[in-house]
């Protein structure tokens, strides 16, 4: 899956799931992503991404930070445009 910075520059509209490597219930949302690019979704013609970032790391937590993604807990599924 694309990057979060490549994709905000190349695309009007993604999806982002977010989640946590050491949550268990976050493991279980893993197939609603694999169902958002089975359905081949689009928008204006060209195909909706879909990324996943995993917040454990600090990279992804600074990257979310310095987008102004914001969310109260994972896992979340988010549209952003």
């Amino acid at each position: 899956m694309p990057h979060l910075l490549s994709l905000k520059k190349k695309n009007e509209i993604f999806v982002l799931g977010v989640s946590d490597s050491q949550c268990e219930t976050c493991c279980q949302t893993e197939g609603i992503l694999a169902d958002f690019i089975a359905l081949g979704l689009s928008h204006k013609g060209k195909t909706i991404p879909v990324l996943r970032i995993d917040i454990s790391t600090k990279a992804s937590n600074a990257i979310l930070k310095k987008e102004d993604i914001q969310f109260d807990s994972v896992p979340r599924i988010l549209i952003v445009r």
